[in-house]
Parts: C-alpha cells; structure tokens; sequence
C-alpha cells in the first residue's frame, strides 16, 4: 500500500516503549499516513526512556485494561492489521485469535532464538493448536529467530525480519576522523548484560596494558556499586536517547556488549550507526548481522572475561586509521535496518497477506 491509497489503521499491542519503536511507529504514520491505537506496557524501572509521545493520537497503558477490555478496545478501533510484540500477553493472544477470526491480519513479532530445547520443539509440534490460529505471519528481528520461526510453520512470505532497528535518524552521523580513546558500555547494570564479566575483565586489561583506556558506563540496574566501585570506571548513569548518540560518539573507542544472555542488542545498531566499532559477545542475537569479527568488531565467548580482556588489549592497540576502518563498516552493516525499512515491511507484508488470502478464495 503506497501513501497515495488510504489511510491504514493498525492496531500495535506492544511491551514497554522505546526510542527505536517509537521512531519506527512514527514512520508508520508520518509516511504511510497509517492512524495507529497503541497499547503499551509501562515504563520499566531500569530503562527510565523519557520519550515525545504526542503524535499519537490513540495511545493506551496496558496495565490499565483487563482483557476483556482490550479486546472491545482493538474492535472498536476496527484496524485492518494488528502487530503484537510476542505471545507472552494473554490479552494480545486473545485479541490476536479474535482478529484473525474475522479476517483482520495479525503479524506477531518477537526475538527469541531457536536453541533446539525441549519446550520449543514441543511448542513447534503444538503450534498449530496454539499459534497458527492467532498469527498469519511472524516478524523476527534476525536469522537466529527465523529458524525458531520456521520450526513454528512460518516461513517465505509468513516470516519477515528486521522487527528491531535503531531510530536511525537520531543516532546516524556522517563520516569524521575522530577515534576516542576509551571503551563504553550501554545497558541494564544486571548480571545476564554480563556486567561482572566485563568488570573483571577490564580489571585485567588494567594491569596488562600500559597505557589503559577508561571504561564509561551507562545505565542503571542492580550492579551500580559494582560498576562505581571499580578503579577506571565512570559510571555515567542512565542516559536518554536523545543524548545517547554524543555519549557513544565521545567516548566510545569501541562499545563493549558482553551479555551472557541477549535476544538482539540495538546498542550495537546505534554504535555502528555512530561509526563506532564494537566488542560483543557471541550470545548477542544482533551479532551475526551487526557485529563481523575483524571487519567492525571483536568477538568473544559470553561469560569468558579472560578472552574480553584480550579483546580489549588488542582492540586498544590498533592504529587509529584501523579503528576508524572499523567504524566505517559498521555503519555499512548497521545501515541494513532502518525505521523506513520496517514501516515498509509491514505495509507491504500486510499486502502480501492480503493478496495471499484474496487468491486463496478464488
């Protein structure tokens, strides 16, 4: 569906807002012209986004409506499309099913990967009792969940990819010179962000290099003291979106993702937006897509602080002309999502759908 065709209305049941999602829903609107009812969860306490919300015209708090009252809610908004962010919400699975049963398009996002366990070989055995009757396709953000997708029953014009992108005008710079000589981390102050990994690790780049960088962090979470308390660490709290692009840009030499346990990792997306090379971990779901090893990043084992420190030696003892080299790559890389690419998606996904359905009944 062009900008020229009428107006869309989709109704986007989500988890907590944030920046990239936000940005990725106003270029649904502004250039698709799409009226959106919004329904979200509440802000979470460890991610404070203080963010413009008032473009939306239709925007409710999930906490405040029962189940029942969501569904009357999306049925009177009467959308051609429904985008839910996961399955975990009972009340979006019911409004999910109720839409879908009369006619209205679901498309179900969500970013797990596909680990072969058994609960998700059992849920791909049960899928067509549970989810087939609820989702027409599903939107993941890479090719780690597209397999768990597949197994589900989803694939080709049921499976689209790219649910998570930066809000690229905020975070995208043109090219400079400039090569900061300090390490950054941005994320949850939590144990699965493999905070403690990298502050012992950091710990052991400390004493073995000659010259160390400084480690600046920014965040919140449980883990505080345990960033504020380490020698060569500031911590520089948490940090608004709209601040975030100066922050990585001054300080990050190379942002340094080293979760444990990580479904995706935008952060790496706004770094390389930033032109600024990474380190992250192999558990980062956005890795194989955003982070190549040697080319715009290093990459480790998740949980292995003794192969990050390494990482950081060597890392901080590149040339700065090879630095930047890495930089420019992860822009390319990072250029690939974008919020223009996902409204896109959906539109044209949507019609997919439809045009699918259409010739179905012929």
């Amino acid at each position: 569906m062009s900008g020229a065709d009428r107006k869309i209305r989709i109704a986007c049941l989500l988890a907590e807002l944030s920046s990239y999602l936000v940005a990725c829903c106003r270029e649904l609107a502004v250039h698709y012209g799409a009226e959106l009812l919004i329904v979200h969860l509440p802000v979470n306490k460890d991610a404070p986004f203080s963010l413009d919300l008032d473009w939306i015209s239709s925007r409710r708090d999930r906490s405040e409506l029962s189940n029942g009252d969501l569904v009357a809610l999306v049925r009177q908004f009467q959308p051609d499309a429904v985008f839910a962010a996961g399955w975990g919400d009972a009340g979006y699975r019911k409004v999910a099913k109720d839409s879908k049963k009369r006619g209205v398009n679901v498309v179900v996002g969500f970013d797990t990967h596909w680990k072969g366990t058994v609960r998700q070989r059992a849920a791909a055995f049960l899928a067509p009792l549970w989810l087939h009757e609820i989702a027409n396709a599903l939107w993941v953000t890479g090719e780690r969940q597209a397999q768990l997708a597949n197994k589900l029953g989803y694939a080709g014009s049921k499976c689209w990819t790219g649910v998570y992108c930066c809000d690229w005008e905020n975070f995208s710079s043109p090219a400079d010179d400039s090569t900061p000589q300090s390490f950054l981390y941005v994320g949850r102050y939590v144990e699965e962000k493999g905070v403690s990994d990298l502050m012992k690790a950091y710990s052991v780049y400390r004493a073995l290099s000659p010259a160390p960088w400084p480690l600046h962090c920014s965040g919140t979470g449980n883990l505080r003291d345990v960033i504020g308390n380490a020698s060569g660490v500031t911590d520089l709290g948490f940090v608004q979106p709209t601040q975030l692009p100066g922050v990585i840009r001054k300080y990050a030499g190379a942002l340094i993702l080293p979760s444990r346990f990580e479904p995706w990792g935008v952060v790496l997306q706004e770094a390389g937006a930033c032109r600024r090379p990474v380190i992250c971990s192999d558990a980062c779901g956005a890795a194989p897509h955003l982070a190549h090893h040697l080319y715009n990043a290093l990459r480790f084992a998740p949980g292995d602080s003794a192969e990050l420190g390494n990482c950081m030696i060597e890392f901080s003892a590149l040339p700065s002309e090879r630095r930047r080299e890495m930089g420019e790559a992860g822009f390319q890389l990072a250029s690939q999502f974008t919020p223009r690419r996902w409204a896109r998606t959906l539109v044209e996904g949507l019609d997919t759908l439809t045009r699918e359905r259409q010739s179905h009944r012929v």
